[in-house]
């Protein structure tokens, strides 16, 4: 609700010393979303982001059986052109957000939508250094030296952040270290830890993926001198490699499931039947 939302902006307006900004997702039509921008700004907030995607379009927790899916990508896809829509009826600054994977787009949603800045989520979380200009390290142009510059930059950023974590200790019972290096680290070790277990019980063959998982998943969450014993094992083992093959990014790990049929109802006096398998993202 617009005056809902109004009414909570400018309550914070009027009751903060410093300024106060909001974020939004589009809504289901261009009309609704510019009258809430709209709403936003008369009740006195100094700048606006907006998300160009709507709720129902948030690939973890969209219905896989609807249409968004069935429409592919672009049913998924963040709608930039919403975005400028709203730059350009308010007056405020606006701060586009969605389908930022690399530096490229956040260049192309600034051009696009004439907003003020960008900002990214996820993919900065895998990739803290996604705005640097020269993100890779040197190689010789071919796909080894590509392949082998792409681990020892994801690996230097690994260990800037476990350098800075324990620089700056978490206040957490179970500290955030390990799941963000996860992030980090999902082109590398990115196979679901239940299955990379079960392999391991079941003495079945692994492949580099999950070693590198399993590397990271023994040590210990506040250890910080094993966790960079495990990126030491991971940046050995891709040395292994004649030719190093890097996963998806993390960003794309919901974006590339499949759409699904509609679940099937289990005949009467039986057991629904055997528990889905955990649902898997497919590499690009």
């Amino acid at each position: 609700s617009p005056n809902l939302v109004k009414r909570l902006v400018s309550t914070l307006a009027n009751g903060l010393s410093v300024p106060v900004t909001v974020k939004i997702r589009v809504l289901d039509t261009v009309e609704e979303t510019l009258d809430l921008a709209l709403a936003i700004q008369e009740a006195g907030a100094a700048a606006l982001c907006v998300h160009g995607r709507t709720k129902n379009q948030r690939p973890k927790l969209a219905d896989r059986t609807s249409g968004l899916w069935a429409a592919g990508s672009k049913g998924l896809a963040a709608d930039w052109e919403v975005i400028a829509a709203v730059r350009e009826v308010v007056d405020i600054p606006v701060i586009a957000n969605g389908g930022i994977e690399t530096r490229q787009d956040a260049l192309n949603l600034l051009r696009t939508t004439g907003c003020a800045a960008v900002m990214s989520a996820e993919a900065l979380l895998e990739d803290p250094d996604l705005f640097f200009e020269e993100p890779l390290e040197p190689h010789d142009g071919t796909p080894e030296g590509e392949g082998r510059a792409q681990v020892r930059r994801i690996l230097r950023l690994c260990r800037e952040f476990v350098d800075l974590a324990e620089e700056h200790p978490s206040t957490l019972e179970y500290t955030p270290t390990k799941p963000h290096l996860a992030k980090m680290l999902h082109r590398l070790a990115g196979e679901d830890q239940y299955i990379c277990r079960k392999l391991e019980e079941q003495g079945a063959p692994l492949n580099i993926q999950q070693e590198c998982k399993l590397f990271l998943m023994r040590s210990k969450f506040d250890d910080f001198a094993a966790i960079r014993g495990a990126l030491d094992q991971i940046e050995d083992r891709y040395a292994a490699e004649a030719l190093p093959v890097l996963g998806g990014p993390w960003y794309r790990r919901w974006r590339h499931l499949a759409p699904k049929a509609a679940p099937k109802k289990a005949a009467r006096g039986r057991p629904g039947g055997p528990a889905p398998q955990r649902a898997r993202a497919i590499a690009e």
